[in-house]
């Protein structure tokens, strides 16, 4: 895979969509699986802890999904703009 500006673009692209959803997690989701976490404690049957899914995500979001957009997102941004 050569680095080309459709790669470029296709990575930021992704990167922002990444940005997007990390942001609307952490203001939709999350507080709500910190409280249903912490209202568990108390009776000792709490799941999984909030922060790793909330690391995941960030993870996945903010260096997965570039990555992928790299990838995938150069042909795409290259078909779309009508670049060889």
């Amino acid at each position: 895979m050569t680095m080309t500006m459709a790669s470029m673009i296709g990575a930021f692209l992704f990167l922002v969509l990444g940005v997007v959803e990390y942001f609307l997690f952490m203001r939709a989701v999350y507080p709500t699986m910190s409280n249903r976490y912490e209202k568990q404690k108390v009776s000792l049957e709490q799941g999984t802890n909030p922060k790793l899914v909330a690391e995941l995500v960030r993870l996945q979001s903010l260096v997965v999904l570039p990555i992928i957009g790299f990838f995938i997102g150069g042909p795409i941004v290259a078909a779309l703009l009508g670049a060889k």
